[in-house]
């Protein structure tokens, strides 16, 4: 149950947001130019605070519920796409590792209340063997996102032993961990040069040979099914965190996109139309109201989701069901197809405002389709989701059979 205190945390929290929003969506342009947010973002975002949330308490974090996170992760999207999508990457490494890395691990990088920004990802591109007292570890990895934050780099990999067989975990996947390396021990090797996203830096780097303890590894899988410190929700694993993710900026560039084509939509004249401006047309009123509906609907089947994630969490320490896993990935899934078509309907309705390669229109357009081919909500989420909700709903028709 949120309290009064805790419900002025959060309006505390999204007014920063909406505070440095300025910053980024005055920036953006030039971070699109740059490949990169601008110095002037990485201050913003890093001397806000924000960086805290989610981080448990423990460790000098201001531990809040996902909901609350995500809430201010799509403020910040809104803004800028590129921007919140750096924010989302390193502030859930942060916020995750501080509830699942053993004792040494936040003794390490917590250091004085102060999270370290992870960027990176903890797929598994390395390798590990294990040797005594920990791992050894090399790796090339892809998608650094927020790498301009970052003070620390996370790579995942696939642990072997001594004779290079890959070792396997209890639920028969192979053994997996991530390690967090600080940025001075990384090679950073660019290759971003993309269409969509491009100021979040997301670049490859290459980590080790370097030996890394057992005490400061996070274990992918198995992935804990109890969490050291702060909230539960970080313990449902990277199946159901890692679409989830990408769901709160891919609501708030899309909410961004049909704000802005209603805002121009009055002043907007079309030569070869009967109507005198956009905003008169009658297919155009009819479409923005559809999707606006759309955005709310589904960001009504996202609040869902998250109440039913909390609700997990809240009272079994297993891992969660395959229904609950499989909801959050068709969930995901739909809130990008439904990104999709509120940024195409702004991108055409704006005309050759969205077409030129400057601009709020033509920026969230590409953003949301970057967003939308990354693996995390490939559209076999509702392939493999079917397994559960097929039988599901025929349980349904057993009711008048």
């Amino acid at each position: 149950m949120t309290t009064f205190a805790g419900e002025y945390l959060q309006e505390k929290r999204l007014k920063v947001a909406r505070e440095i929003g300025h910053v980024l969506n005055r920036e953006a342009e030039a971070g699109v130019r740059a490949g990169s947010i601008t110095p002037d973002v990485v201050e913003a975002i890093l001397d806000s605070g924000l960086m805290k949330i989610g981080v448990a308490t423990e460790v000098g974090g201001e531990a809040c519920s996902y909901a609350e996170w995500a809430a201010v992760l799509e403020e910040l999207a809104r803004a800028d796409g590129s921007a919140g999508w750096c924010y989302m990457a390193t502030s859930s490494h942060a916020a995750s590792f501080s509830a699942v890395l053993p004792d040494a691990g936040v003794e390490a990088f917590y250091a004085d209340g102060i999270p370290p920004v992870i960027a990176g990802m903890p797929a598994p591109r390395g390798r590990a063997e294990r040797v005594e007292g920990g791992y050894l570890f090399t790796g090339k990895h892809q998608f650094a996102s927020g790498s301009a934050l970052a003070d620390h780099f996370v790579g995942g990999g696939v642990v072997h032993d001594s004779e290079g067989t890959p070792i396997m975990a209890s639920n028969g996947a192979p053994e997996m961990i991530a390690v967090i390396i600080p940025r001075d021990e990384v090679r950073l090797l660019g290759n971003w040069n993309v269409t969509g996203l491009e100021a979040t830096a997301s670049i490859d780097f290459e980590i080790g040979p370097i030996f890394v303890e057992e005490g400061k590894v996070v274990h992918v899988n198995p992935w804990p099914t109890k969490v050291y410190r702060g909230t539960s929700f970080w313990a449902l694993g990277v199946e159901i965190l890692g679409p989830l993710g990408h769901c709160a900026p891919a609501l708030g560039v899309s909410k961004r996109a049909l704000q802005e084509v209603a805002a121009l939509a009055p002043t907007r004249k079309r030569v070869d139309a009967m109507f005198p401006t956009v905003g008169d047309q009658p297919l155009f009123r009819h479409d923005l109201v559809a999707r606006w509906a759309d955005l709310q609907a589904t960001h009504l089947l996202w609040d869902d989701l998250l109440r039913r994630l909390d609700d997990w969490t809240e009272h079994n320490d297993a891992a969660p069901p395959r229904e609950l896993v499989d909801r959050a990935k068709y969930v995901a899934r739909h809130i990008h197809d439904t990104a999709l078509k509120c940024v195409d309907f702004a991108y055409h309705w704006s005309g050759t405002v969205g077409l030129r390669s400057e601009g709020v229109v033509g920026r969230c357009f590409r953003n949301v389709h970057a967003m939308d081919v990354h693996i995390a909500v490939d559209r076999n989420n509702f392939v493999v989701a079917a397994d559960s909700v097929m039988p599901l709903l025929a349980e349904g028709a057993a009711d008048f059979a």
